[in-house]
């Protein structure tokens, strides 16, 4: 990851707006040689489609990126069922994401638009390289746990009902957050401004202020940091849990719910007939054995829709954010030459995949999850329409209802089981 890639090339030669590509590059010596003046019109040409290109994926992924991440937020604030470990999760990851698009990019857009001097002094050149390695050190952090989460779940279902609590989630959080703010510190020093003079008088620049072995250092820390460790701990946890999942057998109705099915009507026939009655002891053991069986398909259906989004976007990280890191180390290490066109297109687009990827996320949650889309719809009508949308929250199944009567000492009817089988938002925060 270089984070300084517009920054830095602020400092090649402050002429007027020409790039560095165009212009030279003063801190090696070397000034382009064109043959004619076609050469040139040709590289002011990628020059400007360079520049437009980027700013338009820029304004859009901070558009777009924006508007999902706090529609997600949202969303499982205003949806109670929501309230889980992963969602808390998703939702702090959804906070990196925001710090990406909503603080380091627009910063990244102004300086596209300015080359030469920098004019905004030491801090603003320090922040957001810092911020641009706390988003990426979060993000990774947070699916690294979601992933130990999923994991953990898989292993003791039963366990991790005590265990996998919101409020042991918010202390996963606060861990999270302060490891990222501690191990991205570094960047904060890597860059700051320098003073050049040339014809034209003093100008500032923003730049990498390390030694070669500093950087080399930091890049290689950079990527395991942010991508090899992780990724073995993810990696492992999720061949952990296909694995389990694979070799896992739901209960069918013929094992072990229809022996709960069984035993519990063996207690109603009982009952029955010391009341003198067997009315209902058949419909406990159908019904009884039939939700069972429901009930466990439909968890082990949840589990495996929810793995898979956390998995691809797992994915969607490697994608966006492997390429850079590796590309920096290159980078670092001079095994190719950034002024050269091909390099300095490569560079840019896979800075460009990395911003993408806090604009991926929210798309991710919506195709791949229907229950979690089906929430995101019924929280945007409760907050863009009446209050009796609020009341009766649309697109939200009703519960399914399944009565066991049994009978009392007094020979009167009573419902023992209320079961809630679905539910897109659980309960409403009005």
């Amino acid at each position: 990851m270089d984070p300084t890639t517009e920054m830095t090339s602020l400092g090649g030669h402050p002429t007027d707006g020409v790039p560095d590509l165009i212009a030279g590059n003063q801190d090696n010596g070397t000034t382009p040689a064109y043959d004619d003046d076609y050469d040139l019109e040709y590289a002011w040409f990628l020059y400007y489609l360079e520049r437009h290109l980027t700013i338009a994926i820029y304004a859009i992924t901070i558009s777009l990126g924006t508007i999902g991440n706090l529609i997600v937020v949202y969303t499982i604030w205003r949806c109670r069922h929501l309230h889980t470990v992963m969602y808390t999760l998703i939702a702090s990851l959804c906070m990196a994401d925001l710090i990406m698009l909503c603080l380091v990019l627009p910063w990244k857009l102004n300086i596209s638009l300015v080359y030469g001097h920098f004019p905004y002094g030491d801090f603003m050149c320090r922040a957001p390289t810092y911020l641009h390695m706390l988003s990426a050190v979060s993000s990774v952090l947070h699916l690294t746990a979601i992933s130990l989460e999923r994991c953990y779940a898989v292993k003791f279902p039963l366990r991790s009902r005590t265990v996998l609590t919101v409020g042991n989630a918010y202390k996963i959080v606060t861990f999270v957050w302060i490891a990222a703010v501690l191990s991205s510190i570094p960047s904060f020093f890597q860059v700051g401004t320098r003073t050049y003079v040339d014809d034209k008088g003093p100008f500032d620049v923003c730049q990498l202020v390390w030694t070669k072995t500093g950087n080399r250092a930091y890049a290689l820390y950079q990527f395991f940091l942010v991508f090899g460790v992780p990724m073995v701990l993810i990696t492992g946890a999720y061949a952990f849990i296909m694995h389990t999942l694979c070799t896992r057998r739901v209960p069918s109705e013929s094992t072990k719910s229809g022996a709960v099915a069984m035993s519990q009507s063996r207690k109603y026939q009982a009952g029955s007939a010391r009341n003198g009655s067997m009315s209902g002891s058949v419909y406990v053991a159908n019904g009884t054995q039939k939700l069972n069986h429901k009930s466990a398909k439909n968890k082990e259906a949840e589990i495996r829709q929810m793995t898979t989004m956390i998995m691809l976007i797992v994915v969607m990280f490697i994608i966006c954010w492997g390429p850079l890191l590796s590309f920096t180390i290159v980078k670092r290490f001079e095994l190719v030459d950034i002024f050269e066109n091909r390099w300095h297109i490569t560079d840019m687009v896979f800075n460009l995949m990395s911003f993408l990827n806090s604009a991926i996320n929210p798309i991710v949650y919506a195709l791949v999850s229907a229950s979690f889309r089906q929430s995101c719809i019924w929280a945007l009508k409760v907050c863009c329409k009446s209050r009796k949308v609020r009341r009766r929250p649309s697109g939200v199944s009703k519960a399914t209802t399944v009565s066991r009567v049994g009978l009392s000492h007094t020979g009167g009817s009573t419902v023992t089981d209320n079961v809630s089988v679905s539910s897109a938002c659980a309960a409403d925060k009005v």
